[in-house]
């Protein structure tokens, strides 16, 4: 956190038949397209969580980009 301690940025995954299927068919680079879409079952990618963490200031955007698999959408989130 900027003003210490640690912040908790969760990627959420949940095993839906897409999710299984993308898993069972060893197509896992899919899998990252069905947790940014699939919101309204509970998934939160993690790019997501850590623009969240920067937009309540409780986290720089240099430690968000740290962790992000993908730093220009990020940047984009944050904006």
């Amino acid at each position: 956190r900027i003003k210490g301690g640690v912040a908790v940025a969760v990627e959420v995954m949940v095993a839906t038949t897409a999710i299984r299927t993308q898993i069972r068919d060893n197509k896992i680079r899919q899998i990252d397209l069905i947790i940014d879409t699939g919101q309204e079952m509970g998934m939160t990618p993690l790019d997501r969580a850590l623009a969240n963490l920067v937009r309540n200031k409780e986290i720089s955007v240099e430690r968000a980009e740290f962790f992000s698999s993908n730093r220009e959408k990020l940047r984009s989130m944050v904006g």
